[in-house]
C-alpha cells in the first residue's frame, strides 16, 4: 500500500513525482538541457510595440524578478521582432510580425512580456507574481489591475488563491459540523 505525498503551491505537476521514477528523472534532464517550462505571459489592454510601458515594465522586472534569482530569461515582443529584423535574418517588419502572430503577437497587435521562471521562481511563484504586480503599480500609467497575464506559474498561483479562499471558508464550518459530531 503506497502513500503519495503531493506539495501544496507546487507550480509543476512534475514536483509529485517522486525522484526515483524514471520519468522524474527524464524530465528533470530535459530541464536541465532545455531550462524549465513554467512560463508567464504578461500583457494588458493596449499593449502594442510602441507602448512605452513594455520597455518600461521589462526594466523594472530585470531588477526585481531577474537579478534576484526568480526568472531565468526574459523577452518582450519588440525585443523579439528586434532580433528577426536584425542580422543574420533581417526579415522585413510584416515577415517578423507574421512569425510572431499567435505566440507573443496576437492577432490585434497586442504584445507581452514572456517570462521563463528559475527553479527558485517556479518554488517561490506567489512571491514572482507579486513582484511582477508590484513592479506594473510602479510603472508609469500601467498599475496592476490592468495586467493579464497567463502560463503555468500563474494557473498554479490562481489554483494557489482559491484554494486558500476555499479553505478559509470552510474551516468554521467544518470545525462546527466536527464538534457536533463528537457531543453525538
Amino acid at each position: 500500500n503506497a502513500t503519495v505525498h503531493l506539495p501544496i503551491g507546487s507550480a509543476g505537476v512534475h514536483e509529485w513525482l517522486p525522484s526515483s521514477r524514471p520519468e522524474k528523472r527524464a524530465y528533470d534532464r530535459f530541464q536541465q538541457q532545455f531550462g524549465s517550462d513554467q512560463t508567464l505571459l504578461v500583457s494588458w489592454d493596449g499593449a502594442t510595440i510602441d507602448d512605452p510601458r513594455i520597455p518600461a515594465l521589462a526594466s523594472k522586472l530585470q531588477a526585481s524578478v531577474v537579478d534576484d534569482g526568480f526568472v531565468s530569461s526574459m523577452v518582450t515582443t519588440p525585443d523579439v521582432l528586434a532580433t528577426l529584423e536584425g542580422e543574420p535574418l533581417r526579415l522585413r517588419p510584416e515577415q517578423a510580425r507574421e512569425r510572431l502572430q499567435g505566440t507573443l503577437l496576437g492577432v490585434d497587435g497586442t504584445c507581452a512580456l514572456f517570462l521563463i521562471a528559475s527553479p527558485t521562481g517556479v518554488d517561490h511563484h506567489a512571491e514572482l507574481i507579486r513582484r511582477v504586480r508590484q513592479a506594473a503599480d510602479e510603472t508609469e500609467s500601467l498599475g496592476s489591475d490592468s495586467l493579464r497575464m497567463v502560463g503555468s506559474l500563474y494557473e498554479s498561483y490562481a489554483i494557489d488563491v482559491a484554494s486558500a479562499k476555499s479553505l478559509s471558508q470552510l474551516v468554521i464550518p467544518s470545525s462546527i459540523a466536527a464538534v457536533v459530531m463528537a457531543c453525538l
